[in-house]
């Protein structure tokens, strides 16, 4: 989705499309920066973890994709592979260290289409920065086709299959590839 869109929470997310969406995320990068989380009836927990719960990211990436890791409150970590061939137009430039951009966090219920619950975080330059370096290997990778970035994918999946191994793969990357949404960038990597 891209342009200017008008949300709220308990409204339809997209109001030209009635019910249901698959189940999943979506990362927009696309001049500004939207993670969108589609859940079959989110829990209050869920709900709550994503309103108003510590909201933790990290960035890793294969030689075909990149993985945003994310841990919202106390549910588990998780991922959302991105893929700069498939996506289109991504905008995402490196930015001063001193700098933060804003990240819009949506939650959407799945089964009614409703959003439920949406919050502003930012990304610290650095972390920016790193994505922003990742996203430019990638997409300059001549060897890339479709067959090998779901190989990839699937590749990580296997090797990461829950909340767990999640993070402890946090554990082990580079300070500048994780962060806490609105940290400062004096808290570089202050993930536990």
């Amino acid at each position: 989705m891209t342009g200017f869109q008008v949300l709220s929470v308990g409204e339809p997310f997209d109001p030209d499309r009635a019910g249901e969406f698959p189940e999943g995320t979506q990362l927009g990068l696309d001049g500004q920066i939207r993670f969108t989380m589609f859940l079959s009836a989110p829990k209050p927990e869920e709900v709550a973890a994503v309103a108003v719960g510590e909201i933790r990211f990290a960035w890793t990436e294969d030689d075909f994709n990149g993985y945003l890791l994310y841990r919202f409150g106390d549910q588990p970590w998780s991922n959302t592979p991105f893929n700069p061939q498939r996506a289109g137009v991504v905008d995402l430039v490196p930015v001063p260290e001193d700098t933060h951009r804003t990240v819009l966090v949506i939650l959407v219920d799945s089964d009614t289409g409703l959003v439920a619950a949406m919050r502003l975080v930012s990304w610290p330059g650095f972390f920016v920065n790193t994505v922003a370096a990742s996203l430019a290997r990638l997409s300059a990778n001549p060897t890339w086709t479709e067959l090998a970035a779901v190989m990839a994918h699937d590749a990580f999946d296997s090797a990461h299959p829950n909340g767990m191994s999640l993070r402890r793969l946090t554990a082990i990357l580079p300070k500048a590839a994780k962060c806490v949404g609105g940290q400062k960038n004096s808290d570089a990597g202050r993930l536990p």
